[in-house]
This record gives C-alpha cells, structure tokens and sequence, in this order.
C-alpha cells in the first residue's frame, strides 16, 4: 500500500516487530519513488581535436622517440659490454638532453658501466665523485662496483654512506637488501636474514616494504 497521506502511524508490537519494519520499508520505497529523481547522466564529449593539436602530438611522439633511440642503443652497448660505443653515445647524444640535477647521477652510472666492462680507471674516477657529492644515487654506483668485484665489506660500508644521504625509506629499504645481499655472500643467509630483522626492529617502518618482504621470504 501507498503512503496513507503527509503522515502515518504504524503500529509496533514488541513480540512482533517483523510487521512494523516491512512498512516502514514501504514507506520509504514509496518516498524515494516519488521525490527522488537522479540526474541523467551525460556522456562527456571531448572536443574536437584541430589539425594544429593532431599535428602538435604527433611532433611532440616523434620527439620522444627520437630521444628513444640513443638510449636503446646505449643499454644494447651496455648489455655487449662496448664501452667505447657506450660513452660516445652519452656524450654525443644523451647527457645535453638531461636536466641538470640528472646528469651527476648519469656521468656516475657510466663509469660504473665502464668498469664492468673491465675499465679499471672508472673506479679511480668514481671514487672522486663519491667524495664530492651528496646524492645517494651516486654513491650507490660506487657501492654497486665493489660489489660486482666482490669487494662485498668495500660494498657494505658504501651503501652504509649512501643510507646516510637518502631522502625515502624506499631508497634507504633498497640500501639494506644491497647490504643484506654483500652480507649473505660472506656470511651466509641466516646472517642477512638476522640483519634486516635487526633493521626492522630498529626502525619498523622498514617492515611494511614489500621488497624487504621479498628479501626475506
């Protein structure tokens, strides 16, 4: 039944509550029947596009790709170990593309890149930047050389100096699995494990990463 006029009693007995609810459910199905009425929805139409704007995108896609390029070659140059190819690549077409807080980072990830393809004055040269900067990233590719080489204490104390310089927890979780890593290498797995416990115990927000997780599973 409909509303019975602007209001309505409706009875209620205690030993029989069911009644009473089911019209009170009516009653409001009845209401929003009537007073509700939900807005159309109109599908948004996106305006329409300019030869101009097709033109821009297009020559904004052929940008990017063509920056593309000289960094699929340089990774490919990477991954065949030519490091001679590699640094022409960098100097000639890569590093002036680079925003200026990009290029300490990148001059670093080369010489790392140098001396594992048997460069062994690109960790002479890294070692002076790591002395002068304060980027983690930086550091971390000298940290990253020793432990390539197997210099895994060399490795541990660096990425202990690149803990200090870090500016995320992500970035300091990243440090600790590299040290847990060095660690596991020299003194076994129950070694690295007990470290990173210790970390997390010392620091708990360390314990919600999913790469430390990982690591320890």
């Amino acid at each position: 039944p409909e509303l019975q006029g602007d209001q309505e009693i409706v009875p209620f007995d205690r030993s029989d509550t069911n009644a009473a609810l089911v019209r009170l459910q009516e009653i409001l199905h009845d209401m929003k029947l009537k007073y509700y009425q939900p807005k159309p929805v109109q599908a948004a139409v996106a305006p329409p596009t300019t030869e101009v704007e097709t033109a821009n995108k297009g020559i904004e896609q052929e940008k990017r790709d063509s920056e593309a390029i000289p960094f699929k070659e340089f990774f490919e140059a990477v991954d065949n170990k030519d490091a001679k190819k590699m640094e022409s690549l960098y100097k000639d077409k890569i590093r002036d593309t680079l925003k200026d807080e990009e290029k300490e980072f990148w001059d670093a990830a080369v010489l790392k890149f140098k001396y594992s393809s048997g460069d062994a004055d690109a960790m002479v040269q890294l070692r002076e930047m790591v002395k002068q900067t304060k980027k983690s990233n930086v550091v971390n590719q000298l940290a990253q050389c020793y432990e390539f080489g197997d210099k895994q204490k060399d490795a541990i104390e660096t990425y202990k100096q690149s803990i200090q310089l870090c500016e995320t927890d992500d970035d300091k979780v990243s440090c600790l699995i590299h040290i847990a890593n060095c660690i596991g290498k020299l003194e076994g797995t129950a070694s690295a494990i007990e470290y990173l416990l210790k970390e997390i115990k010392s620091y708990p927000a360390y314990g919600k990463s999913e790469d430390i997780f990982k690591t320890l599973v």
